[in-house]
């Protein structure tokens, strides 16, 4: 840098005076580092607990009674996966009722003879009408007045009977749809009486015994998720101001207050150095505490080897950083004295 400034005062080619070219060769340094400087700051949160991210009481949706349990406690389970079931019998018969109408509706629907036979006796109505009107028509007398009434009252009564028909073959599928629906119905009312899980976790506690009533709404059994897991922490809003969702830290987990957690130490193994691991900022809350202006965090801790567990503690790490936007600027000057430099003299 002095090299730099020996160069501008050395320079033969530049007309400016030496103070002015020093002027603005110091302003420039000046802007420079307040545009490009960015603090940054480690920050360690000591003895941060750990808890569960997600935990769900799943009660049952009809009453019935606990006929079986399919995991014990401590046990994994899948989102979606059967724990437990409730008594059904009595909502399966009624699925097999409605399955069997279904069936007859159905067959009633594709079944079509009722329409072809109304459609088969139009047309002999009306043939019959044409021939006897013809008959008149090259004979006269031939038909009497009241025949031909009748032949012509047949012939309308079977256009209605065809009508009628076509009307009855739609009601058939619109009843062939009810009894789809009930069907579905009933079947939903035997999946209700299955408990299942709606998160993958761990099986923790059953509040209910194998043969014990259980009303809708009542709580069966606890699950947790244990990866990932979550720390529920606090920061000074000055601080919190600092962090954005998705920045990583760094989670080293402590036995207690100073001491790391040792795997080994209870098998006789030598002990092996415990690794930090890394997590992410989920949540910022967006409101400031008015007491003690403080904002709460919430950090994701993945866990897919499910070593750590729920009230196990340790050192959060993360740094705040002050970007450019926040570093405050220089102040502006109004001034009609002309600026020196320590050390040089203007001619």
């Amino acid at each position: 840098m002095p090299n730099c400034y020996q160069l501008l005062l050395n320079s033969e080619s530049d007309r400016l005076p030496r103070v002015t070219i020093a002027i603005a060769f110091g302003l420039s340094l000046l802007l420079a580092m307040n545009a490009s400087t960015a603090l940054a700051e480690t920050i360690t949160i000591r003895a941060a607990q750990i808890t569960v991210a997600e935990q769900l009481e799943i009660p049952a949706l009809e009453s019935g009674t606990l006929v079986e349990r399919f995991f014990r406690e401590g046990e994994v389970i899948e989102e979606g996966q059967k724990i437990g079931q409730i008594d059904d019998q009595v909502a399966r018969l009624a699925a097999a009722k409605a399955r069997a109408e279904l069936a007859l509706a159905k067959a009633l629907t594709e079944s079509d003879l009722k329409l072809r036979f109304a459609r088969k006796n139009a047309e002999v109505s009306k043939a019959e009408l044409t021939r006897s009107l013809e008959s008149v028509a090259r004979y006269p007398k031939s038909v009497s007045q009241t025949e031909l009434d009748q032949l012509a009252l047949a012939a309308q009564k079977a256009e209605l009977e065809v009508e009628q028909a076509e009307f009855d073959q739609r009601q058939l599928a619109l009843q062939q749809e009810i009894r789809a629906q009930e069907l579905a119905g009933a079947e939903l009312m035997v999946a209700r009486r299955e408990i299942k899980s709606p998160l993958s976790g761990t099986v923790v506690n059953w509040k209910k015994q194998r043969g014990e009533w259980v009303d809708p709404g009542t709580p069966v059994v606890r699950v947790v998720r244990l990866n990932p897991l979550r720390i529920d922490t606090f920061l000074p809003s000055s601080q919190a101001r600092l962090l954005h969702i998705g920045q990583t830290i760094q989670f080293l987990p402590v036995a207690g207050k100073k001491s790391p957690i040792d795997p080994l130490k209870e098998t006789g193994n030598q002990p092996s150095p415990v690794k930090a691991l890394e997590g992410k900022i989920t949540f910022i809350n967006p409101e400031v505490d008015p007491v003690g202006q403080q904002v709460r965090i919430w950090i994701e801790l993945p866990n897919p080897e499910l070593s750590l567990r729920p009230g196990d503690r340790g050192d959060v790490t993360l740094e705040l950083t002050v970007t450019d936007a926040q570093v405050i600027p220089l102040k502006s000057t109004n001034t009609t004295k002309p600026a020196t430099i320590p050390g040089l003299q203007p001619r």
